[in-house]
This record gives structure tokens, C-alpha cells and sequence, in this order.
């Protein structure tokens, strides 16, 4: 059966409606559009010109079939700031998913956004069958200069699919990750501007792991990073909204609810707010980081709560999750919420309402330096701890957790060939 999708009327409301819902939210909206393939839309060329004299954002997750010199163009001139297409495998594993010639195809795509200065990006979604290409794919968005890359692993259809063929096993997943991170510093140190990005949570493992990941002791509350459902919201093709586009499960309507209702007061969103609702992750030190991917717990196990199948970290489930006193959250003057909507916001989104450590002079001094100095950078990104000691740098540990999350090995050499 197919999916009743939205007249242009309709799609103008949506954004009307992202638009003041983020006015009384007090955040900046900004839209991925992808399907499918969002160039296929009869209606995509006025969606983005609206957004754009709306100044709203617009990344586009697509395929690479109808970019061409024309259309990138008209991309550009309306304001879309990157576009990302999935590369699944090198040619054989990546058309034998796709389809035949659809590798040449991205390949023909990235030259032309890169012509007409839009920043390209891979997706690469892992398997047990095309594991193997990760590196070499890696290597091809290096060679082509892509903006960016990131992998994350694939979501299955059900339990049967999953015991299949499907899906790599936690310690492969993990060795995966290593391998990963190895190439991508690899690349950076032989020049290469490429940034490698880690997308899927599990990586905060290898950083606790490896000891150079420095979680805020001081504040045992707020969710600094991880799996960002009941922080933004899936709308499909009718309007219909979901958690997160790996989880079919409605929660509320663009056109019929302010979407910063079903945001706020959604209760299945409100499940995911509290700690004592995850089985497996309320015990782990990286809560507030990670939380696994909730999609991949609800297709193997059919509860989103009961741990990410993929996670390979043991956990005492014996002993109460380690809850921490409220923390409350300061809000500007005049902010319209009311006193249950703040309490809603703080529960969750309160590192959207900290005084970030971007704005400070010694951040921003430690980020000069090392900007200026390779060998400054390279003691950051090995220790950044013990290398704010040894250079006088007195930090607090937001701070050192800011800069923890820096990939320095390669953002630092985009930068320094972007100035």
C-alpha cells in the first residue's frame, strides 16, 4: 500500500510548524531531507526555497541518480550545506545491494557536488558481508577528498534476520571500531583532510577503553552525548512522526500536533528520559554518553529498553542503576516555558542550555595553540589531560570532556587548508 505524502500546502505547514516550535523551545531548527531519494519529490525545489528564505539548515541524505550540474547548482543557490550518500561496500558488495553501476554513479556524484562546493559525506552501513571494505572505502573518500565519512552498523528486520548472515557479533564490532579509528589517524597523519566521524555511540567504549575519554564527575544528570532520541524527531512522508528513522513507531502527527508538543509530552519520549527505564544501560558509567542504539534493541529483542545488541560491555544488572540528585537547570529570562516544560527540558536536554566551554577564552587559547602547533596537536590528541598539565593549562573536567571530543588528528588539518 502506498504512503499518502504530503501536497506542498502540507509541507509548507510542516515547517510552520518546525518553525515556532522551535521559537518557543528556544532552539534553531534545521532539517536532514532524505528517502528514499528526496530529488525525486515533485515538490523538493520550493521545499528548499521556502527553508531557505526561512534560514533553516538543509542537509540532504540522498542517492546519487539525479545530481548533476544543474541540480547541484540549484542545491547550492538554496542554501543546502551538505550531502551525504550511503556507500555500502566497495563495486561488488555495494551494487550487488544497490544496484549495477550505482558505485560508479556516487563516485560521478561526489566530483560534481564538489564542483559546485558542497560538502559530501559517506554513510557506510556495516555488515558481516561487506565488513571487509570499511578500510578501502575509507581510503577512496580520502583519495577524493570528501568532506566526510561514518559508518554505523545495520539495523535488522527482526530476530530471524539477525541470527542470519546480518549482523557482526559485539567483539567483531569492536575489533571493527579499533581498525577504524586506526585508519582514520593513519590517513590524518599522511595530510589527508577527510574527517572520520564516530557515529555510532559504542565507540565511547573504545574511549573508556583506551583512557583518554574524560566523563563530567561533577555532573552525574545531564546526557552530554549518545543516542539522540527525544532530542529531535522523525516525520515520514505523510506526516506521521517516529523516534528516530530506524523505529516505526508513530508518536504523534505534524499536521495535527505542534511538534513541540509531541517533543515535550510524547510518553513513549518520556520512557527515554528516565534512567531507571533501561535494563542494561542505566548500570553503565557511560549513560550519559552513550545508551547504545534503542532501534537495534526493539528489532532483535522487540524492547527498545533492553540493551543494544551489539554492545559488548559486561555490566553488573544485579545493582540499582547509580541515580544522581536533581540538578536544575538555569533558564534565560523571558524564556516562554512553563515551570513542567523546563523540567522536561533539563531532565534531558539540559547540554543545550550550559555555558559552553566554546565560548571560553581558554578553550579558545588551547584551540589556537593548537591550531599553530603540529607537535601541541599531536600531544592533545594522544593525552589531553596530561597535556594541559604539563603546559599550565588549569582545566575543569567539562572542560577536559569538551576537548576529549575532539578529533584533533584530523579536524585540525581541514581547518589548517581551510585557512
Amino acid at each position: 500500500m502506498e504512503t499518502a505524502e504530503l501536497s506542498l500546502k502540507e509541507c509548507f505547514a510542516l515547517v510552520g510548524n518546525l518553525a515556532a516550535s522551535a521559537e518557543r523551545l528556544g532552539a534553531t531548527p534545521s532539517i536532514d531531507l532524505t528517502g528514499g531519494d528526496p530529488l525525486l519529490s515533485e515538490h523538493i525545489w520550493d521545499v528548499l526555497a521556502y527553508l531557505h528564505e526561512r534560514d533553516v539548515p538543509v542537509s540532504i541524505l540522498g542517492n546519487s541518480y539525479e545530481v548533476n550540474d544543474t541540480t547541484a547548482a540549484r542545491l547550492k543557490e538554496l542554501g543546502v550545506g551538505d550531502y551525504q550518500i550511503s556507500v555500502d561496500g566497495l563495486q561488488d558488495n555495494h551494487d550487488w545491494l544497490r544496484k549495477k553501476g550505482s558505485f560508479a554513479d556516487t563516485m560521478r556524484a561526489f566530483d560534481v557536488l564538489q564542483k559546485n562546493r558542497i560538502a559530501t559525506g559517506i554513510m557506510f552501513t556495516i555488515t558481516r558481508r561487506n565488513s571487509d571494505d570499511l578500510v578501502p572505502v575509507m581510503r577512496i573518500a580520502a583519495q577524493k577528498k570528501l568532506h566526510a565519512f561514518a559508518f554505523d552498523v545495520v539495523t535488522p528486520n527482526g530476530a530471524d534476520e539477525a541470527l542470519g548472515d546480518i549482523m557482526l557479533a559485539p567483539l567483531e564490532l569492536r575489533d571493527v571500531y579499533l581498525k577504524y579509528i586506526q585508519e582514520a589517524e593513519e590517513l590524518a597523519r599522511r595530510g589527508f583532510t577527510t574527517v572520520f566521524a564516530r557515529k555510532n555511540s559504542l565507540h565511547f567504549l573504545i574511549a573508556e577503553e583506551s583512557g583518554n575519554f574524560y566523563p563530567v564527575r561533577s555532573d552525574a544528570r545531564t546526557i552530554f552525548a549518545g543516542c539522540p532520541i527525544g532530542q529531535g524527531l522523525t516525520i515520514c512522508a505523510d506526516g506521521k512522526v517516529i523516534p528516530c528513522p530506524r523505529m516505526p513507531i508513530t508518536i504523534g502527527h505534524a499536521l495535527e500536533e505542534d511538534l513541540a508538543d509531541i517533543l515535550l509530552y510524547s510518553e513513549f519520549l518520556n520512557r527515554f528520559r528516565k534512567r531507571e527505564n533501561f535494563q542494561k544501560c542505566a548500570n553503565c558509567t557511560l549513560f550519559q554518553y552513550c545508551r547504545g542504539c534503542p532501534a537495534n534493541a526493539f528489532a532483535v529483542k522487540g524492547n527498545c529498553f533492553s540493551g543494544d545488541p551489539y554492545c559488548w560491555k559486561k555490566l553488573d544488572l544485579t545493582l540499582p542503576p547509580p541515580l544522581s540528585p536533581e540538578k536544575k537547570v538555569q533558564f534565560g529570562q523571558g524564556c516562554p516555558l512553563t515551570e513542567r516544560e523546563k523540567e522536561i527540558m533539563g531532565s534531558y536536554y539540559a547540554w543545550q542550555f550550559k555555558e559552553r566551554m566554546l565560548k571560553s577564552d581558554l578553550f579558545q587559547e588551547i584551540l589556537g595553540r593548537a591550531m599553530r602547533d603540529v607537535s601541541f596537536r599531536g600531544e592533545l590528541h594522544r593525552d589531553v589531560k596530561g597535556t594541559c598539565a604539563k603546559y599550565g593549562y588549569d582545566v575543569g573536567d567539562l572542560m577536559l570532556y569538551e576537548l576529549s571530543r575532539i578529533e584533533f588528528s584530523s579536524i585540525f588539518n581541514l581547518l589548517e587548508q581551510i585557512q
